[in-house]
């Protein structure tokens, strides 16, 4: 008596593999660098509108190591990105002013920025004042033993010391914030963050402690997280094929249900059973569906050809139409309609800008990825909607759209009712292109579909 006993674990495996892939002596040394800028390296930014996501960190609070009366007291460090500028936020436990208002509580020091992500390469203010230091290689850094009050800006110095230029720096009465624009840095805005900072006197806190901060509050996948999200949709597949397949125990028998006498004949286009009744056919049921299921692959019934290999054509295919589908509407729609949202001077805040190295580098991952996803969740409907005829595309358009982007989880309701930012009319510039993209993908599929299912046939 077969019991597909791995179907539980596979499933299990395959969301388990989904989620994983988707978190001295310094005083003498802080006096040469007040006039050597060489020694430094630093960058924060603030004053960024409330829903973008960014990278945060908490900062102990008691933790400083300085031997001054007053202590400047990290408690976070937070950075995020616009797609085109990079933002960091400092805040302290205590008051702090800008370091030349002459004022003890004066805040100084560096924050530490590399753009390429290489500790090899660039230089390390953090190393050279922190009791716990992370491995950084800052290729730029904000000097802001530099500040100056009567323009707001504060030196952005590289990693050989030489002035790249001037950015903004935001003081509040416990946090500053410094907004450093991507094109200064030559970067995507994806930058490990550390700082250290304190009096004129001498430093007193690091952040993050031994550590740095990516900054952008959306992690951006590796190759290797790009192959557990694979590897785990596949899984997921796999569980979800065989405990469909498995036997169904009878609640009031306690055993496996009977062979079902008016199984007449499997669609294996899609997972659809077709029962009769009679000589007369029917729709399938899902009682149908259950039933039928576990019978039909023990009396031979199923097609000769492999599930995976009818998945994987599948996937292919879907894949396919997505990409070319996306490419081409969307391009059309961001052309005519949404560039001006998306890049220029009156760009939205929070979104990238299409052309930017960031998007360019993960656009086509992303999309690949969403078309193997979408082939998971259609693959076992594809019988239905080949019922459907003519309202099969559209039926599967509505489901992109009602459920993947209005109705579902982070769409656009949910994002009304739970967050602080909605581009509203972002939403409304970009129906167009999701109605017609959504529809002519739905009708090409089954129209490749039954072709496909016609030749099998023949």
């Amino acid at each position: 008596m077969r019991t597909h006993t791995l179907s539980i674990p596979l499933v299990f495996l395959g969301t388990l593999q989904i989620l994983a892939a988707a978190g001295t002596s310094v005083s003498t040394g802080w006096e040469r660098a007040k006039s050597t800028p060489e020694l430094a390296a630093a960058t924060t930014g603030n004053s960024w509108p409330d829903g973008i996501p960014y990278a945060v960190v908490g900062d102990p609070t008691g933790d400083t190591f300085g031997g001054g009366a007053l202590q400047l007291d990290i408690i976070q460090l937070s950075a995020t990105t616009n797609g085109s500028q990079l933002m960091v936020s400092v805040s302290f436990a205590g008051s702090i002013s800008p370091g030349d208002s002459g004022n003890p509580d004066a805040v100084v020091g560096f924050i530490d920025l590399d753009t390429d992500q290489n500790t090899s390469t660039g230089v390390s203010n953090v190393g050279l004042f922190c009791p716990a230091p992370p491995m950084i290689g800052a290729d730029f850094y904000v000097f802001l033993f530099a500040y100056d009050s009567a323009t707001g800006m504060a030196e952005l110095l590289d990693s050989t010391g030489a002035l790249v230029g001037t950015v903004p720096v935001a003081f509040q009465s416990q946090s500053f914030g410094v907004d450093l624009p991507l094109s200064l840095l030559s970067d995507d805005g994806t930058v490990d963050v550390a700082t250290v900072l304190g009096t004129f006197q001498e430093p007193t806190d690091c952040a993050p402690n031994g550590a740095t901060l990516t900054s952008d509050g959306i992690p951006i996948p590796t190759l290797g997280e790009w192959g557990a999200l694979l590897m785990g949709s596949l899984l997921l597949g796999l569980g979800a094929h065989t405990l469909w397949n498995r036997r169904l125990p009878s609640p009031r028998r306690g055993r496996f249900l009977p062979a079902a006498s008016n199984i007449s004949r499997f669609d294996p286009a899609g997972w659809v059973w077709i029962l009769e009744t009679g000589a007369n056919w029917r729709k399938p049921s899902i009682l149908g569906l259950l039933i039928a299921a576990p019978r039909a692959e023990e009396e031979g019934i199923m097609a000769e050809t492999s599930f995976l290999r009818r998945f994987s054509g599948f996937t292919l295919r879907v894949t396919l139409l997505h990409l070319v589908t996306y490419t081409l509407i969307g391009w059309a729609s961001y052309a005519l309609l949404a560039k001006d949202y998306w890049s220029g001077p009156e760009a939205l805040p929070g979104l990238r800008d299409p052309l930017s190295d960031h998007v360019q580098r993960w656009i086509w991952p992303a999309q690949i990825l969403r078309g193997i996803l979408h082939a998971a969740v259609l693959y076992p409907l594809l019988g239905a909607f080949l019922e459907m005829r003519r309202w099969g595309g559209l039926m599967i358009a509505a489901l992109l759209l009602v459920i993947g982007a209005v109705a579902g989880i982070s769409g656009w309701i949910e994002s009304l009712v739970y967050t602080t930012t909605v581009h509203f009319e972002l939403n409304l510039v970009h129906l167009p292109e999701i109605v017609v993209q959504t529809l002519l993908f739905g009708y090409l599929l089954l129209w490749w579909e039954r072709r496909i299912q016609t030749r099998r046939s023949a």
